[in-house]
């Protein structure tokens, strides 16, 4: 049901809540219920994974990438729901949620403060707190007010600093060959089919490894919101001329006091020096690269990420 169907109909009725309850579902032992949250600028989706038995383990929260996806390709998380509840949503703008007209609502602080409103209308005492890319820059941001909440913060491929993730998307794209660079190169200010089919190669290098790709990874790319993404970053992958072209948080990460557990694919666009580099400034930090994967390693390597991911996180909080 498109979102302003269901908010027509309950306005209808003269219902009003900041948490509209939507479904509840069973499978495989997990349940599976959805929601409506207010966020400063509209209505956000959100969908909760649990055990059908009881867990009082700490929730995990992911925060999808982007800037202008959805939380789809995510999804392979929610297995870790057997274990602890799993929570998504889906960013203003993207996948279920509203799609305002609205560019002011394009930027950072924005985007940390829906976080911040998805943690209290859910009422999340203690939550451990997962952003993938770009879903790990809004964590990041919101790690460093020091929440009395988190217990621990999972920056999957992060972007952490706009300078040093073209240094490195450049560097990586100097390893192409010469006709596919001159392409990347020319389209960098006017995109082409050209320019599409050249991207692909870098993308099927350092962004998703797969052959071919999963369903949801193409169809994810082919409904990215672009007023988000293009506001927010740029015109191309490797120009930065957005309201994020002079974010870095990495000499803030010394400010995060709880456990941070870094990752990345070997070939990652979030490469893995710049991992080392990042850990290198962490006070309680962690890092683990897939060597098969590059960024999108939960897609790629998914067993061998859920299982390192539930091992991390009982060891932070053993199971009872």
């Amino acid at each position: 049901m498109k979102i302003f169907n269901v908010v027509l109909i309950f306005l209808f009725f003269g219902i009003i809540f900041s948490i509209f309850y939507i479904s509840k579902k069973k499978f495989k032992n997990i349940q599976k219920n959805e929601y409506f949250i207010t966020v400063p600028g509209g209505l956000v989706w959100v969908v909760k994974y649990s055990s059908t038995h009881c867990s009082a383990k700490t929730p995990l929260l992911i925060v999808h990438g982007g800037p202008g996806m959805a939380h789809n390709y995510l999804l392979s998380l929610s297995q870790l729901a057997h274990d602890r509840p799993v929570i998504f949503y889906d960013q203003l703008g993207c996948g279920r949620s509203e799609k305002p007209n609205d560019n002011s609502l394009w930027n950072l602080s924005r985007f940390t403060q829906e976080l911040k409103c998805v943690i209290e209308q859910l009422h999340l005492k203690e939550i451990h707190l997962l952003g993938h890319s770009w879903g790990g820059t809004i964590v990041s941001e919101y790690a460093l007010t020091n929440p009395s909440n988190l217990r621990s913060l999972i920056l999957a491929s992060p972007y952490l600093s706009t300078k040093i993730w073209i240094n490195d998307a450049n560097a990586l794209r100097s390893q192409l060959s010469d006709n596919v660079q001159i392409i990347l190169k020319k389209g960098e200010n006017s995109i082409s089919k050209k320019y599409n089919e050249a991207i692909m190669i870098y993308y099927k290098k350092h962004f998703c490894r797969l052959n071919p790709w999963p369903k949801v990874l193409s169809s994810l790319l082919n409904d990215l919101h672009l007023p988000a993404y293009q506001i927010m970053w740029g015109s191309s992958d490797f120009i930065m001329n957005g309201n994020l072209k002079d974010f870095d948080n990495i000499e803030n990460l010394s400010k995060i006091f709880c456990p941070v557990l870094l990752t990345c694919g070997r070939y990652d666009e979030a490469t893995p020096s710049t991992m080392e580099y990042c850990l290198s400034k962490l006070k309680k930090g962690n890092l683990k690269v897939f060597e098969q994967s590059s960024h999108v390693a939960m897609l790629e390597e998914t067993k061998n990420y859920l299982n390192f991911l539930k091992l991390y996180l009982n060891k932070i909080e053993p199971l009872e």
